[in-house]
């Protein structure tokens, strides 16, 4: 997931350090996307690293942090708002570790990512994110490589609260499933709760898109 908000700036949290604005004049590659045009990089080079948030490594650099929250949703409010194809797939899974590729967008504005997602820090929410963009082809070069363990499903991100959701609406062997994610800047961040949000399921890895790709939700006895 990628780090988007419906703030003007984002604040992120890192150990020993304070929340901070991101200086929009940082190299490109160093700036999160919210703190650019449209909270979105425009013009993203192949082959550009692209971190989803801020934090500080053990040497000083910065490193892609992503703190994320899952809840199911009631009702369709996705219906309110446009969305588009994300197709992603997994190269490999060790330790925690995932390695991701996805076509994010529908035909002919289509961008690879290959990401790459550590394990949650101390059975918390965050986990360190970092994703190089890649050029289309590729990217389907890499899914093929993938077999079946590819999810699909349709993003639509709704604004609430001074947050953007980013509603996913399964396709495939994980139809009927409908997941609303937010990203914050620490874990315990507040956040206004939007009408149709349902049951929080961040801690069940049931509903980790890798774990969708082994298990599929039209094969859970329950839901």
């Amino acid at each position: 997931m990628s780090r988007r908000s419906a703030r003007g700036s984002r604040r992120v949290t890192h150990p020993g350090n304070p929340r901070r604005v991101p200086d929009p004049h940082a190299p490109p590659s160093l700036v999160p996307p919210s703190a650019r045009e449209g909270g979105r990089a425009p013009g993203r080079v192949a082959g550009r690293w692209r971190r989803t948030g801020y934090g500080v490594g053990s040497d000083g650099g910065a490193v892609g942090i992503e703190i994320e929250r899952k809840f199911r949703v009631e009702g369709t409010p996705w219906r309110e708002v446009p969305g588009r194809t994300l197709v992603q797939g997994y190269l490999a899974e060790r330790d925690g570790v995932v390695v991701r590729v996805r076509l994010d967008g529908d035909s002919p504005a289509r961008v690879g990512w290959l990401t790459v997602k550590g394990p949650p820090a101390a059975g918390g929410l965050q986990r360190v994110e970092v994703e190089v963009e890649v050029p289309e082809a590729e990217a389907e070069a890499l899914l093929a490589l993938c077999g079946p363990r590819v999810v699909a499903k349709r993003r639509h991100e709704l604004a609430h609260g001074g947050h953007v959701w980013e509603i996913d609406v399964f396709e495939g062997a994980n139809a009927g499933l409908v997941v609303a994610e937010i990203e914050l800047d620490a874990e315990d961040e507040a956040f206004v709760a939007p009408p149709w949000l349902g049951a929080e399921v961040s801690l069940d890895p049931r509903y980790t898109n890798v774990r969708l790709a082994d298990h599929p939700y039209t094969a859970w006895e329950t839901a």
